[in-house]
């Protein structure tokens, strides 16, 4: 919930700072860097863990969060935003994580179920949010909001998910995975 008003407005407090015609060209560094960082990601979990990863992942997307807030150094802004459009995508990744390792097999689906219906309805949610904070572009209002959002995240993550146990970390080999994806209607109805 905390990112998703910022979702909606990210592209117009973008263009306070660049020009409109490099918005796009941000995103897709954004997305390079993100698929660079997830096909890394698994060194560092069996380096370090999950726990440990999702933490300084939350503190980066915090800091930048704040600095999406307060800051009117377009450097800073630009980084910031490459920085938390990144860590939301390995936030949710290691997300996963966690709901796999925590859920018995016969309920992962059903896991993972609840847990995308209601990252679905923050989505949805987020428009009106973003509607009711936002007054003549006071864009710092939603990027705050979002760093507030995270202090309960990091409660909870002390409280219950401190002493996780980390999974074996596999390398999928991705012709094979593709091959299984491929071969198998319940997966490749996925997508």
């Amino acid at each position: 919930l905390h990112l998703t008003p910022a979702i909606y407005i990210n592209s117009s407090y973008l263009i306070e700072y660049i020009n409109p015609d490099y918005v796009g060209f941000i995103y897709t560094f954004a997305s390079i860097i993100t698929i660079i960082s997830l096909l890394g990601i698994r060194k560092v979990l069996k380096r370090i863990g999950n726990f440990q990863t999702i933490f300084f992942i939350l503190l980066i997307e915090l800091f930048s969060l704040l600095t999406l807030a307060f800051s009117h150094n377009s450097h800073l802004v630009i980084t910031a935003f490459i920085l938390t459009f990144v860590a939301t995508s390995i936030t949710f990744f290691n997300l996963d994580i966690f709901l796999e390792s925590l859920s018995e097999n016969s309920s992962t689906g059903s896991t993972r179920g609840v847990f995308l219906t209601s990252l679905n309805t923050a989505f949805i949610l987020g428009p009106l949010i973003t509607g009711l904070l936002i007054d003549r572009e006071e864009f710092w209002k939603v990027y705050l909001m979002g760093a507030i959002l995270l202090i309960p995240v990091f409660y909870i993550l002390l409280r219950y998910m401190r002493d996780f146990k980390d999974p074996v970390y596999h390398k999928p080999h991705f012709l094979k995975t593709a091959k299984k994806i491929f071969n198998d209607f319940s997966l490749r109805s996925i997508f």
